[in-house]
């Protein structure tokens, strides 16, 4: 029976966790894999595969990725997608980021990859993004057109009016305590709600998916989703995470998730950001390693 699902043990920081003791976990150490910090070599990346191929990580329904640091791991489940699909990213940063050098994988351009290396990858919707990091992307070379915003924020300044800088570094921005807006909040439901005619999730919900339909006034999709989660999309003090951390609640998260799966066949679901073992240690006094172990263990009950 396969495991409920895979943890990727990318810089130790799972180590300290206990979330998934005990329980039917496919557990990969890869901390002795170089060459995956931010960026992911040709080397790691055969290695990677390797591993993957000789686990049941292909075969569990939710994956644990480590910090964000090594987010472009969610290619490695994508690229074994056989069928045309979805792919649902929630996200406090849009990692559509061309390379610096060279066509290297990369934590920040691996969406961008995935657009096009991948040819059964349809579309994808993103929610809870900084929007400034989406327009200084387009300011470089244009959208990809299958790209859907769902849900955007900008940060204000004193005066109330949107900064022209973004909040990358951590610690600069706190929705808990800084002014912020939505820029775009698009009916996320809409977008995501399984066509009719297509296949659907968890419940047989055709009249709720009408009622949807309508209420959009949008074509729903029959492709299945796949999503991937990165938990610096979330408010701090929701999630503790080594890069900027955007609004969402972890609320808005879970109640968007049930959804998905209510309405759609979900191919999978990844989940990273977590702290780096560094700032884990220190930020013990805040709670930080209690705070992820718990979300964790909540979003590991998700599929």
């Amino acid at each position: 029976m396969p495991a409920d699902y895979t943890v990727m043990n990318m810089s130790g920081i799972y180590e300290s966790q206990d979330f998934y003791l005990g329980a039917n976990v496919n557990f990969l150490d890869m901390t002795d894999i170089a060459g995956t910090n931010c960026y992911c070599d040709e080397k790691a990346k055969g290695e990677i595969r390797r591993r993957l191929a000789a686990s049941e990580a292909y075969q569990t329904p939710v994956h644990f990725l480590d910090s964000g640091n090594y987010h472009y791991l969610s290619l490695f489940y994508l690229e074994e997608i056989e069928e045309d699909f979805e792919l649902l990213l929630l996200d406090n940063h849009p990692d559509l980021q061309a390379p610096s050098f060279g066509e290297v994988t990369s934590c920040g351009g691996w969406v961008r990859e995935a657009l096009c290396r991948l040819p059964r990858l349809r579309r994808v919707y993103v929610y809870g993004i900084e929007d400034i990091l989406l327009r200084e992307i387009a300011q470089k070379e244009p959208i990809d057109p299958r790209i859907i915003l769902l849900r955007s924020w900008q940060a204000l300044d004193d005066e109330g009016k949107p900064q022209k800088e973004s909040t990358e570094s951590p610690g600069n921005f706190d929705a808990r305590r800084d002014s912020w807006q939505l820029v775009v909040e698009e009916d996320a439901r809409g977008y995501l709600a399984a066509d009719p005619e297509g296949g659907t999730g968890r419940q047989d919900s055709g009249e709720k998916k009408e009622r949807e339909k309508n209420r959009s006034g949008r074509k729903q999709s029959p492709l299945p989703l796949y999503i991937s989660l990165d938990k610096d999309l979330l408010c701090p003090g929701d999630a503790f995470c080594n890069w900027s951390q955007g609004v969402t609640r972890t609320a808005e998260v879970e109640e968007l998730l049930d959804f998905c799966y209510a309405n759609r066949r979900v191919l999978g679901l990844d989940i990273c950001g977590e702290i780096s073992v560094l700032e884990q240690s220190l930020g013990d006094d805040i709670g930080a390693q209690t705070r992820n172990n718990e979300l964790n263990a909540k979003l590991a009950k998700s599929g």
